[in-house]
């Protein structure tokens, strides 16, 4: 329905997960709901910071959980955002670019 009708039912949605998690920790549709707020937080909402919060909670709760890897994945793929969005990466190490030394010219 987000994707027909607005961003406003896959707000809705996420704070549907949020009361379910935070009134029924123990009920066994947690770990879904926070898989899938995490998925609307990044994918629909555009919102990596809870999505990230979200992930490395579920990665706390469910360090066993049959979705670790998928999880693993999200959070790589935010984090590289994260670091595409503040600076330039080397391709080869997968680790910030060092800053370009400034040329004899430019002291």
């Amino acid at each position: 329905m987000g994707d027909r009708f607005g961003r406003s039912y896959y707000q809705a949605a996420a704070e549907a997960y949020q009361f379910l998690i935070r009134e029924y920790p123990t009920n066994k549709f947690v770990p879904d709901a926070m898989l899938r707020m995490a998925q609307l937080q990044k994918d629909q909402l555009g919102d990596p910071t809870a999505a990230t919060k979200t992930y490395q909670e579920f990665q706390k709760k469910y360090p066993r959980s049959a979705h670790k890897r998928e999880v693993q994945e999200a959070l790589a793929e935010l984090a590289l955002l994260r670091n595409a969005e503040t600076g330039q990466m080397d391709a080869k190490t997968m680790q910030p670019a060092p800053a370009p030394a400034a040329s004899p010219r430019e002291r």
